[in-house]
């Protein structure tokens, strides 16, 4: 009886024990959310709407053409304007992972075109079966501007901030440059061929093309998404730049690349004739932090029957500067060069177009834009020397010449060569006048060390100058 006992015992602990590590195993198998279609998700098409339902809970969502449609108390609709076959997949986030199924295809038979009677299909695109195109706003014609920033708090649905400490809009006007920008190479300014046209249509599709000027043209899809505020687009971009002459490390990079994310914008506002995309400032390159950008259009049409009178421009002339102002012994300043942007008819004063207070900060850039031996440039600028004498006669980096002043403008005997020559400025001759800078780059009140003489630049409203101190 004793040896039944013990094998009766012996038995029973080790099925205990099978049993307990059955279960261990049974226990420790994670359970699979991979959405598998009519497994934990199925669909069913009502004419144009197809319907999905899912027992799956939690964040999930199915996608058509990049546009997210979340389920809703686990179900979620989808209504398509044109007959055809549509590839979906759906997804769950669970455990902080993403699960995303196979993809699978629905066939809607009967469409309806009515899906595209909203006001901001019909903005967008004109309606069903028609094409819009738009442009940047590079005159300000509309806006203040073709680029305006905005706080990282905005809500695109609801139109207001979530968080007053990050509330803010600034249109940026057509004055504003980046900094490091070179002062001929600006956002808003394009050129003569601008920067294109883009479009969006209902016609066949929903398709997207970009003529671009800037960039290769390009041409895709695009899925709008009004709940949400979103336009997606698949094989392109909008009209854009961004910081074309970003100085990062004394390396000159590209600034777009401060966008991670050119896919999916916000519509910060729609309109029968207004567009204003937004895309996050996410990788800035250089380290400005993350902000929305928002890219101003214009309806092409109204755009261009939009008519701006022209604005006139003058020469900055200090007219109040004598011959006796001028009489002494010059040398280059430490800011010894810079381009002064003329003001509006009507307007007082010069405006430096470069943000320089050092020598160190005026050769960093232009070096930046391709001026490698400006340092060296400098530095044998700074052993010329300018005479000029009370009896009309001076002395030009030992170059003997003859000179007179009316009305601020230097009237030299001999035309200049190379006397006041720097980096890419090079007054020639015989007419220099000086100019009247008022203005710092930001449009504040500015007070040269000595003055400023100069010339127009080729055809753009600005003088080419050189900063000279008295010793």
């Amino acid at each position: 009886m004793k040896k039944f006992h013990c094998l009766t015992s012996i038995l029973l602990i080790l099925l205990l024990g099978f049993v307990a590590f059955s279960c261990k195993e049974k226990d420790e198998t994670p359970i699979d959310y991979t959405p598998v279609l009519h497994t934990n998700f199925d669909y069913t098409v009502d004419q144009n709407v197809v319907k999905f339902t899912t027992t799956l809970t939690g964040n999930v969502w199915w996608t058509y053409n990049g546009t997210d449609y979340a389920a809703v108390d686990q179900k979620a609709e989808v209504a398509f304007a044109l007959a055809g076959t549509y590839s979906f997949t759906c997804s769950i986030l669970t455990g902080g992972q993403t699960l995303t199924s196979t993809p699978f295809d629905v066939e809607v038979l009967v469409g309806d075109t009515t899906v595209y009677d909203t006001d901001y299909w019909k903005y967008l695109t004109g309606g069903y079966n028609h094409k819009k195109e738009w442009v940047l706003d590079v005159e300000a014609k509309v806006h203040s501007g073709p680029l305006s920033f905005l706080g990282t708090s905005w809500n695109f649905v609801n139109f207001e901030c979530a968080d007053q400490n990050d509330c803010w809009l600034w249109d940026a006007d057509l004055g504003f440059t980046f900094e490091n920008d070179s002062a001929a190479v600006r956002m808003d300014w394009p050129g003569t061929e601008g920067y294109g046209v883009m479009s969006f249509d209902l016609i066949g599709g929903n398709h997207f093309i970009a003529d671009k000027k800037k960039e290769p043209a390009e041409s895709g899809t695009y899925a709008l998404d009004w709940d949400n505020r979103t336009i997606t687009i698949t094989g392109g971009t909008i009209l854009r730049s961004y910081k074309p002459f970003a100085i990062v490390n004394e390396i000159q990079v590209d600034g777009i690349t401060g966008i991670s994310d050119w896919q999916n914008y916000k519509i910060y506002d729609l309109s029968d004739t207004v567009l204003r995309l937004a895309v996050s400032r996410d990788q800035d390159v250089a380290g400005e932090g993350v902000c929305w950008l928002i890219y101003n259009f214009v309806e092409k049409n109204i755009y261009e029957s939009i008519v701006i009178e022209p604005i006139t421009y003058y020469e900055p002339v200090l007219t109040t500067f004598t011959g006796n102002d001028l009489v002494g012994t010059w040398h280059i300043a430490q800011v010894a060069q810079d381009w002064i942007g003329w003001p509006e008819t009507g307007l007082s004063g010069g405006k430096r177009l470069n943000g320089w207070n050092t020598r160190a900060d005026m050769i960093t850039t232009l070096a930046g834009w391709g001026a490698s031996t400006a340092d060296s440039i400098f530095t044998a600028g700074d052993a010329k020397e300018y005479i000029f004498n009370g009896d009309g006669t001076c002395t030009l980096n030992g170059i003997a010449n003859t000179y007179s002043v009316t009305d601020g403008v230097i009237t030299f005997g001999t035309a200049l060569v190379d006397e006041f020559a720097l980096v890419w400025i090079s007054p020639t001759g015989t007419s220099v006048p000086v100019i009247d800078v008022q203005f710092d780059i930001d449009g504040n009140p500015y007070t040269s060390e000595g003055i400023w003489i100069g010339q127009k630049n080729g055809d753009k409203n600005e003088s080419s100058s050189v900063q000279l101190v008295k010793q």
